[in-house]
């Protein structure tokens, strides 16, 4: 049986070859996966999914749903690095699609299919998995629909690009949920500003995230929703968890042990984040409730506007893949912050390293099986300090 050691939490360690990112391998081949597809017609066209799971993988933990924009197909995007890794961190199956859409039509095609592939695949856990679910466009309707419709089986979600508009159900407020937008979004950005005003003041455990200059597109959300989704699997998926033998009870959050941003204030430099309750007198319907400190730590630099820190290796944007044990060095430009005091590379809330002087440079080395969004922080003569946007670097086993 698969070892269970994407259950580890990482440490500092990093070594080997830096795989590729997902751009320059989205037509790599799907070796080492068995793949069962499904079709249906609704709404007068065809609605096509497809499940992956890796060979060497003897049961499921749980699925990676990731389904089509509007016109596209994401049937093999299993065979993304980034993607590819982080499912085989936590024992995923991978789910793609083409032709779907927000409507319920498509959550019925997806249970056909789940119903057909607990026989076709021999994997009888199917029927039981919880999911985890990423999406842009179309993509993210659909991950707002099997939100409101299977709530008890979403883990956590993240769509990019897409608005809120159903009714929601109770038990769709407490899954964690990051949402992604363009600053450049000028259709699209207020109706999610109504849905965290109407939501959040009912406890809904969600963020809205938002970057300058950016329109409708996917480029580079997953640096925050990778360990968003991360971190929610963790703290959510039972201990015993089996789906084996039945379904998984997935453990609620509690907002008080959260940590909250106030989206007010990304243009300030900083975006301001605070232990739940931490913010006193902010709306909280503009407010983002956050799982963790790492992640608070982490969307604060996702989410602050024009930072004037740049991380070149790895990029800031990039989803890179390394091996265990590799080593890697990361690298910044500091141009736009000049004068700086000190200057610290982090994971999430944690603190690897700190310089004082010379060039932005910092070596890790053997680094472990994790999730890590790295990015750096520099501090000024005033006490002022500046962000970069995050890399997210996946360690695989």
């Amino acid at each position: 049986m698969r070892k269970a050691s994407y259950w580890r939490w990482a440490g500092w360690a990093v070594a080997g070859v830096i795989v590729a990112s997902a751009a320059r391998l989205a037509a790599a081949p799907a070796a080492g996966f068995a793949t069962y597809d499904f079709s249906e017609m609704d709404e007068g066209h065809e609605k096509a999914v497809r499940l992956a799971i890796p060979t060497d993988l003897p049961s499921l933990r749980g699925l990676f749903v990731d389904t089509n924009a509007a016109g596209g197909d994401t049937r093999d995007r299993y065979t993304l690095p980034w993607i590819k890794a982080f499912a085989a961190l936590h024992g995923l199956g991978f789910v793609g699609a083409r032709g779907f859409d927000s409507h319920l039509g498509s959550v019925t095609v997806f249970q056909h299919a789940l119903d057909k592939w607990v026989v076709d695949s021999g994997h009888p856990e199917l029927a039981n998995v919880p999911f985890v679910v990423y999406g842009f466009s179309a993509g993210g309707g659909f991950a707002n629909r099997l939100l409101n419709t299977l709530p008890e089986r979403v883990i956590a979600s993240t769509p990019l690009s897409t608005a809120m508009r159903m009714v929601i159900p109770p038990g769709a407020l407490q899954v964690p949920v990051c949402m992604f937008s363009g600053e450049q979004e000028n259709r699209l950005n207020p109706l999610l500003g109504d849905t965290m005003a109407t939501n959040r003041p009912l406890g809904a455990q969600w963020a809205w995230a938002m970057v300058e200059g950016q329109g409708h597109a996917e480029s580079g959300q997953a640096t925050l929703a990778l360990p968003f989704l991360d971190h929610c699997i963790r703290l959510r998926y039972p201990a015993d968890g089996d789906p084996r033998k039945g379904p998984v009870a997935l453990k609620p959050l509690e907002l008080a042990s959260g940590w909250v941003a106030d989206n007010s204030t990304w243009r300030s430099g900083l975006t301001k984040i605070a232990p739940y309750g931490g913010l006193a007198g902010a709306d909280v319907g503009a407010t983002s409730w956050l799982p963790d400190e790492d992640i608070a730590y982490l969307y604060r630099a996702y989410a602050t506007f024009a930072p004037p820190l740049k991380l070149t290796n790895p990029p800031s944007g990039a989803a890179w893949v390394l091996k265990a044990g590799a080593d890697l060095t990361i690298t910044a430009d500091d141009s736009g912050f000049p004068g700086w005091q000190k200057m610290a590379l982090y994971d999430g809330a944690k603190k690897l390293a700190e310089i004082t002087e010379g060039p932005v440079r910092f070596a890790l080395t053997g680094l472990k099986p994790g999730v890590y969004g790295l990015y750096v922080m520099g501090t000024d003569a005033k006490g002022e300090e500046r962000v970069s946007r995050p890399a997210v670097v996946i360690v695989g086993e």
